[in-house]
């Protein structure tokens, strides 16, 4: 969890501070005196005065409308309780400032009863911004509002994942490689299932490496996000499992919303589905192993332990082939025409399986990125139709 090193009032030697009017302050500023200075007057003006939030037409939103937007556009393929909570707990990490005499007199046993404290979040999100200034305060204060709007939908993204995890869900103990793994799963997988969905979606089990247990959860969250809110027969789920644990849905049928759980998922099918289309190297390695590397990766990318050239390595393929594939360093986008950067195949495929989800576009539209996207998406429609490269 993010921690704060909050700041103590100045000593009697400490010569007065000129006072700045808080409407003069830009958004750092702003964000340094709530963390470090447990100011209200800031967090008043940060929530009520100032509009750092936007959507792609240039439409400017405070704080609590912009989460509003994310609360609505989430709530289309999540139950609306579970949406509810994880707003008013991402308002609570924005707002809750404890008061003075509750964290100074609380003992260490009690201080972890007292709840959110906003300091925390304001702090990080000001250590995020600090040092990338260029001395432009046009140009620094529309860096921090983008570093914002995109810091906001983070938490509110961990505040569903923690939702999820404190609803309906059971411990499931998983044997594997000698070692043993105590996860959360969702009650709808009878425990016949449970070994067979981690076998078939956790790539590469290694309970030995740093982080090698969180990793698994979060491959479990990630995929089974929605899952256990909707019945594993119901046709209209948006995560419905055959007994072989896999997704029934066609995410290339145009008729299906592809949640953000089951981005890996949909994306690595559509590869082993379309392996004819791969490059020669990619190819080799067959649908089950290309299915596999694909899963990899991200699940790699959501807990932090992402290694291009490990992973590279241990497929057998090579450093070039790789980058081709799911390079991410900038020498990977590389020009090869006028219409700009040749993007990665397995990122153009993802932002293909995305653009057919309405509530990820509305999301991507209210960031400004649906330029970027939609470029995307048409290089892997004309690579798809082109056949192997």
């Amino acid at each position: 969890m993010l921690t704060a090193e909050i700041g103590h009032p100045p000593t009697p030697h400490t010569p007065p501070r000129v006072p700045c009017p808080l409407s003069r302050l830009p958004l750092l500023g702003l964000a340094q005196r709530i963390a470090r200075h447990s100011d209200r007057q800031a967090l008043h003006e940060f929530h009520n005065e100032r509009t750092p939030f936007r959507r792609s037409h240039g439409s400017r939103m405070r704080f609590v409308e912009f989460l509003s937007l994310l609360r609505s556009v989430s709530a289309r393929e999540r139950p609306t309780e579970l949406v509810d909570r994880a707003h008013d707990l991402t308002l609570d990490k924005f707002m809750r400032l404890p008061a003075e005499s509750s964290a100074r007199d609380a003992g260490e046993g009690e201080r972890g009863r007292l709840g959110i404290d906003c300091r925390r979040y304001f702090l990080a999100f000001s250590e995020a911004v600090n040092g990338n200034g260029k001395g432009d305060e046009l140009w620094d204060e529309l860096t921090a509002a983008n570093v914002l709007q995109n810091f906001v939908s983070r938490h509110f993204r961990l505040s569903l994942y923690e939702c999820l995890r404190s609803t309906d869900r059971t411990r499931y103990v998983w044997r594997v490689n000698g070692s043993e793994v105590t996860v959360l799963m969702p009650r709808g997988i009878a425990g016949s299932q449970r070994r067979a969905w981690l076998q078939a979606h956790v790539p590469n089990p290694d309970l030995s490496r740093p982080g090698g247990r969180d990793r698994i959860q979060v491959i479990i969250d990630e995929s089974l996000g929605t899952q256990s809110f909707h019945s594993l027969d119901a046709d209209d789920g948006p995560l419905h499992l055959d007994g072989a644990c896999e997704p029934a849905f066609d995410p290339w049928s145009g008729t299906s919303d592809v949640s953000m759980a089951g981005l890996a998922e949909a994306v690595a099918n559509e590869k082993a589905a379309n392996i004819d289309a791969q490059r020669t190297a990619i190819r080799a390695l067959g649908p089950s192993k290309l299915r596999k590397l694909v899963l990899e990766i991200f699940a790699e990318l959501s807990n932090g332990t992402y290694s291009g050239q490990t992973i590279a390595k241990r497929h057998g393929l090579s450093p070039p082939t790789f980058s081709r594939f799911a390079g991410l360093a900038a020498t990977s986008w590389k020009d090869t025409d006028a219409n700009g950067p040749r993007i990665p195949d397995l990122w153009a495929n993802t932002a293909y399986v995305l653009t057919m989800d309405p509530v990820f576009m509305e999301v991507v539209d209210a960031m400004g990125l649906l330029g970027v996207v939609n470029a995307s998406a048409r290089q892997a429609r004309t690579a798809r139709k082109g056949g192997a490269r």
